[in-house]
């Protein structure tokens, strides 16, 4: 056994390098001084799009941020229908992916490759922005050791948010008037947000949270004090080892405390009278979205909406709540149509007794190793609200679908070679057919009378809205402005939709026959109108401090003027139409990023010495090596050098290989292959995963460890079971060899505002060298048999919402909780351990910059099986 494991380790060096080499054939690159642009086969237009961006508002970046930098690799993924972005400064480089939002997924969005590479471009900067003695430690140890770092959240995505909003008036999330409305709603409930609730993001609806109250403030800022002064601050704030608030002082001339208050008294007087339209008729918050009123299967008239939100159990226990509620508007009485583990992705739309709706779910095979080549697309299912069967209709790339009266699907998907969109049609029996490839990015479509209208976007516009036809593929504009028009639904010869006109959400007619529009709110904010004509009453969505709720109204039609565009802020990079000299480059460009990024100095202290040295750190700015470590160690004990070696592989997602080398384990090698072989978000089983884990030592021989793990998810419950078989050489104690088995269950439900869990764990290992029993509560000492079964059954419960901290001291108290536990232990022979008792714990966070830590003291009171009594202070992490 011992000559296998070390074949195996042989083996797998061997072949590394040679996998190295071929396993980025797919991967391009564009190059320029500044720039690294990455992308696989089939997304080279976008590639050079962000590049010529990039290089376009890099001068501009540059000066807000007060930096520059150099050879920034960026890599374009393709991640499915997941549209987003990531900056990471410390192994520097920036991850897009490809895929646009659809409107109202980030505000109103004219461009989407600008948006996101300035955002992420910005973080950069940003966070780089290094001077002085700083500067010094980062050639040194890397950007960890940036000041600009180490700022709150609220700091880093405050700018990022402010430098998107400057590339147009119509784009950028301070541009569209959601973030503006949720700060007046904050402001009507007079719970307008503290700076330790954007620092330390307690579980209530805060939107999107440090995106919005960074945006919003780093906005105030700059109107009040200038916007030289955001890019003094981080110049500053690079040079500086002390305080945030000194470099606040410094710039601002106040601490950040007091900046915010200022901004609080500034938001007062701009929202003092914010209102919703209507009657407010459901009271979930959080997020209900998408109404939809239809006629059941006796006329009787209904009412269903997306119910989503959160539910808090315990500290970093959360579960997520995805519904479709059907309302019956004659009773009033609800019930629960659909509910899912995933997301919504599509519209939910109702004919006769079948809804129809959307989701997203997970496959591999797409070209990123971020996500080890997981992407997400949709799947358009059918609910038959009579028997209550649920049936995949159609899946893939879908991004807007419509039913047609003969019972097919028009639906569309986003060109990937380029923009525009591919519109197809879909008949039970015939399958899919492409009609057409048109230059408009459709997000939504509605079918009434037979009319067909679209909400669609022309490259570097927003969503208009146009009258489609069929037969021709023609688009016929209706309503065109410079702000975005989306949500919509027909009803005969009216177009409901919702605009963003002068930044105010506000929900809109357009009477077909005569173009004439109508204003139909006058609120702050109303989107995602739905008529009730036999009623003549509009339903909508409106925002509170809570978040997003249902709102009812009359129907009044006032004749409206569309608004005129607003100045412009200068030439978009398209417009200008700017050259970039862009050079080829290949894998090569991706192997040279594997240079280490950071070099960290370790100590530990030993009983009678210590063991120190430095760790190089880095990794490939694609991911196929998404990681290492090489630690160069001296063991002053033992007189000796030694080194520690990590290796993360992922050359051929989703399989995940981890190579390492600790020279002084007694098993040194170490080598675990990791294949997550089936993942889902939708109920039912969520995932497999198989793997093998070998270590090896020339004295001790090898330890092979096979491994299993598989997943059920469901409304409100998580099902995980466990199963590895540890195989061991005892040549080294006279033995043959050593055979384990472990297996584990974990079942969790959530039971009212708590969650109840039962966890078991079974074991049989009698040549094991070391113990078997974990601890459980109440004892000391585990058992010392090698076989028999541990169970804990625990109902955890939030007690009380403290939500009080200290910004000085960098503190919170958030919530405090309480559970009731069973601990057992069953030996197969000898006697059990029996605990039971109650638990008290504080979640308490602790802001150090962007990293938060949880830290959960406690107090535990029980009795064991003789009836003992028992106090013990914990902290959990």
């Amino acid at each position: 056994m011992k000559k296998a494991g070390l074949t195996v380790m042989l083996a797998l060096c061997l072949l590394l390098f040679p996998a190295v080499c071929l396993g980025g054939t797919d991967w391009q690159a564009l190059k320029t001084e500044y720039f690294t642009v990455f992308y696989p086969s089939g997304l080279e237009e976008v590639a050079r799009e962000v590049l010529q961006i990039l290089e376009y508002y890099r001068p501009e970046v540059e000066k807000l941020t007060g930096n520059r930098q150099y050879h920034l690799p960026v890599v374009i993924d393709d991640t499915g229908i997941l549209p987003n972005g990531m900056a990471n400064p410390f192994y520097y480089y920036v991850h897009l992916f490809w895929y646009p939002p659809k409107a109202g997924m980030l505000g109103t969005v004219e461009d989407w490759n600008a948006l996101v590479a300035v955002h992420e471009y910005t973080h950069i900067l940003q966070m780089t922005n290094a001077g002085k003695g700083p500067k010094v430690l980062c050639n040194i140890f890397g950007n960890l050791f940036s000041p600009n770092v180490w700022v709150p959240c609220w700091v880093i995505e405050g700018i990022t948010v402010y430098s998107e909003s400057r590339l147009s008036n119509y784009q950028g999330r301070l541009n569209d008037g959601k973030f503006d409305a949720y700060i007046g709603a904050r402001v009507a409930a007079d719970r307008f947000p503290s700076i330790l609730d954007a620092t330390f993001s307690p579980h209530e609806f805060q939107l999107e949270g440090i995106y919005t109250h960074g945006g919003l403030f780093f906005d105030y800022l700059a109107q009040t004090y200038g916007e030289e002064k955001l890019t003094e601050f981080f110049t500053v704030r690079g040079s500086s080892l002390g305080a945030l608030d000194q470099s606040a002082e410094e710039v601002f001339g106040k601490s950040f405390p007091l900046l915010w208050e200022e901004w609080k008294e500034y938001e007062t007087e701009r929202f003092k009278d914010f209102t919703i339209d209507g009657e407010r008729i459901t009271t979930d918050g959080w997020y209900i979205s998408n109404p939809v009123v239809a006629a059941g299967e006796q006329d009787e008239m209904l009412l269903c909406y997306i119910r989503e939100k959160e539910i808090k159990t315990g500290p970093g226990r959360s579960y997520s709540s995805a519904e479709i509620v059907v309302r019956n508007l004659a009773t009033q009485e609800e019930k629960v149509a659909v509910a899912t583990t995933s997301s919504f992705s599509l519209p939910l739309k109702v004919r006769g007794h079948k809804l129809y709706y959307g989701v997203y779910e997970l496959k591999p095979g797409y070209d990123n190793a971020l996500n080890s080549g997981y992407g997400a697309y949709a799947e358009l299912r059918e609910k038959d609200l009579r028997s209550g069967k649920d049936r995949l209709v159609l899946a893939g790339d879908l991004r807007a679908y419509e039913l047609l009266p003969d019972g097919s699907v028009l639906y569309a998907t986003a060109l990937k070679e380029g923009f525009g969109s591919k519109l197809y049609l879909y008949h039970p029996e015939a399958g899919s057919r492409l009609l057409f490839e048109v230059p408009y990015l459709i997000d939504e479509m509605a079918a009434d009378g037979g009319r067909i209208v679209f909400s669609a976007r022309k490259k570097g516009e927003n969503n208009d809205l146009y009258l489609f036809t069929l037969e021709t593929g023609e688009f016929t504009p209706l309503v065109t402005t410079a702000y975005g028009e989306y949500g919509i639904t027909l009803a005969g010869d009216r177009l409901f939709f919702h605009a963003n006109y002068q930044q105010v959400y506000g929900v809109y007619c357009y009477k077909l026959s005569t173009g004439q529009v109508y204003k139909m709110t006058t609120g702050n904010y109303a989107t995602e109108p739905a008529y009730d004509e036999t009623r003549g009453e509009l339903y909508f969505v409106g925002l509170h401090a809570e978040g997003f709720d249902l709102y009812r109204q009359k129907a009044a039609f006032s004749p409206y003027q569309l608004p005129a565009p607003l100045p412009e802020r200068g030439l978009s990079w398209a417009e200008k139409g700017i050259a970039v000299e862009a050079k080829p480059g290949g894998y090569g460009d991706n192997l040279r990023t594997l240079t280490p990024k950071m070099m960290l100095p370790y100590f530990s202290p030993l009983d009678d010495g210590y063991v120190a040295g430095l760790y190089f750190l880095g990794t490939d700015a694609i991911g196929h090596l998404p990681g290492y470590q090489i630690g160069f160690l001296y063991d002053s004990v033992a007189k000796r050098w030694g080194t520690d070696t990590l290796v993360l592989l992922n050359l051929f997602p989703p399989f995940f290989v981890n190579l390492g080398y600790l020279s002084f384990a007694d098993r040194p090698f170490y080598l675990d292959f990791n294949y997550p072989f089936y993942n889902r978000l939708s109920p039912g089983l969520s995932q497999i995963t198989v793997g093998l884990a070998c270590s090896y030592g020339k004295g001790l021989g090898a330890e092979l460890i096979p491994y299993t793990s598989l997943g059920f998810s469901y409304p409100g419950t998580r099902l995980n079971f466990q199963l590895q078989t540890p195989v061991e050489d005892l040549d080294y104690i006279g033995k043959d060899k050593r055979v384990g088995y472990y297996g584990g269950v974990e079942a969790n439900r959530l039971l009212g505002k708590g969650e109840l869990s039962l966890k078991v764990q079974g074991f049989i290992d009698p040549d094991n060298q070391n113990g078997v029993f974990p601890l459980i509560r109440g004892y000391r000492e585990g058992l010392a048999a090698k076989k028999g079964a541990v169970a804990t059954l625990e109902y955890s419960h939030p007690l009380s919402q403290v939500r009080a901290g200290n910004w000085r001291l960098s503190t919170y108290l958030e919530d405090l909780y309480a559970s009731l536990f069973v601990d057992a232990a069953f030996p197969d022979e000898g006697q059990y351990q029996l605990a039971y008792g109650v638990e008290l714990s504080q979640e308490l966070k602790i802001a150090c910059a962007w990293l938060t830590i949880t830290l959960t003291p406690g107090v535990r009171l029980g009795f064991d099986r003789d009836g003992e009594s028992f106090v013990h202070f914990f902290l959990g992490i």
